[in-house]
């Protein structure tokens, strides 16, 4: 069967447990849970959806594999965050097609610039972002994270990008 995405269903209880604890999952991994990813996590609605971001969750033979969001900042500019693939379903392009979803999304509402805050040592993601487009971004945006050493940007539109 093949990988669908949509947006999360608020009222489904099974997609926001599986938007927990696949983020929790590669978290750990690979750094530590921090403050800000407890709040998100624990009550997405609250710190993603009602600033007028989305989630998306991926979802293979009745299994959700996947989840992202897209979170939106005060000053209108939205953050690709909390991507995470079940380790047992990456490299099989769940991440891209959450990824261009949300992206697809945005641009329906009207963005015209995204930023990721990621880490040089998730190697196979920062490759990911860089085939859709994201550049890196002169901004010291991942101060926010202790996680974060890299800071990645993508014009939506042609129009805004930046010049020399």
């Amino acid at each position: 069967m093949a990988v669908t995405v949509s947006l999360i269903d608020v009222s489904n209880p099974a997609q926001l447990r599986a938007f927990k604890e696949l983020n929790e999952a590669w978290i750990e991994r690979y750094f530590r849970i921090e403050p800000e990813d407890t709040a998100a996590l624990t009550d997405p609605v609250t710190h993603i959806l009602n600033p007028g971001g989305l989630i998306a969750v991926a979802e293979e033979d009745g299994n959700y594999i996947g989840a992202c969001a897209m979170y939106r900042h005060k000053d209108g500019r939205f953050e690709l965050t909390k991507m995470a693939v079940d380790e047992s379903s990456q490299a099989r392009g769940t991440g891209q097609k959450l990824a261009e979803f949300l992206l697809d999304e945005i641009q329906k509402l009207g963005a015209d610039y995204c930023y990721i805050i990621s880490n040089t040592k998730l190697e196979r993601a920062i490759r990911l972002y860089r085939r859709l487009g994201f550049v890196d971004c002169p901004e010291d945006r991942h101060s926010r994270y202790e996680r974060g050493n890299i800071t990645l940007e993508k014009f939506l539109t042609a129009s805004l990008r930046k010049t020399g």
